[in-house]
C-alpha cells in the first residue's frame, strides 16, 4: 500500500535577502506501506507592464497559512535524502527518492486580478533547457488562469551546491477567461524577469 504524504513547510534561511528554503521530508516505510513525501507551497504573484514582477509566498507555521504573503526574493527546494535501515531494503532507497515532490501554487494577488492579469498557456516558460537526467519539471495552469502549478519531482542527487530552475512567468492582460483567443478580445502577452528556484539534494 501506498500513502500520500503531503506538508506545507516552509522557512526563512536568511533574514537580510529574506530567502526561503522549502525541505520536502524523506519518504519513509511503515510497516508495509510506504509513504510519499509531497510539499505544498503558496506563492501570490503580482505582474507589471514596466517594473519587476512581485512575488510573494504564504509563510506556513504548523501547518497554517499565514493571512499575508510575504517577499521571497530566493527560493531553495532541499530534497531529504532517504535514509536507509535495517527494515528498509537498500535497493529501494533510489527508487524512494524519485518519489518525492515539491508543488508550487502561484496565485494572481487580488492587485493582479482586478487589474485584468491571468496566466497564459502553461504558466512559465524555461530560459533553457532543463537537466532531465536530474530531475522532472512541469507547469500546468489551472482556474480559469488564476494560478499556475509548478511541479518538482523524481529528483535524484545534485551537485554540492544544487541545481537552479530558470524561468519566467507568462501572462496575459485583459483577457477575461480561457480559451485564449483573439476573438474575445485584444489582450497583450507579458513575460516577468527571470526567477530562480534552486533545486538540491544533500549526499548523506
Amino acid at each position: 500500500m501506498m500513502n500520500i504524504a503531503e506538508n506545507m513547510t516552509n522557512k526563512v534561511t536568511d533574514k537580510v535577502t529574506e530567502g526561503v528554503e522549502i525541505v520536502v521530508p524523506a519518504p519513509a516505510f511503515e510497516g508495509n506501506s510506504m509513504n510519499v513525501s509531497t510539499d505544498v507551497n503558496y506563492f501570490s504573484i503580482t505582474p507589471d507592464v514596466l517594473s519587476p514582477w512581485n512575488t510573494e509566498i504564504y509563510r506556513v507555521d504548523n501547518g497554517v497559512l499565514a493571512l499575508t504573503p510575504s517577499p521571497c526574493s530566493s527560493l531553495t527546494i532541499s530534497f531529504e535524502p532517504y535514509k536507509p535501515s535495517e527494515t528498509s531494503p537498500v535497493v529501494l532507497s533510489e527508487e524512494l527518492q524519485l518519489l518525492q515532490r515539491a508543488v508550487l501554487i502561484g496565485k494572481m494577488s487580488d492587485k493582479a486580478i482586478e487589474a485584468g492579469w491571468r496566466f497564459y498557456e502553461n504558466g512559465i516558460v524555461f530560459d533553457e533547457e532543463q537537466n532531465a537526467s536530474a530531475y522532472s519539471v512541469t507547469s500546468q495552469v489551472a482556474d480559469n488562469g488564476l494560478q499556475v502549478i509548478l511541479t518538482i519531482e523524481q529528483v535524484k542527487e545534485t551537485p554540492v551546491g544544487g541545481d537552479t530552475i530558470s524561468f519566467r512567468y507568462v501572462a496575459s492582460k485583459d483577457l477575461p477567461t480561457p480559451p485564449f483567443t483573439d476573438a474575445q478580445g485584444q489582450f497583450t502577452v507579458h513575460y516577468s524577469q527571470d526567477p530562480l528556484v534552486g533545486v538540491r539534494r544533500p549526499q548523506l
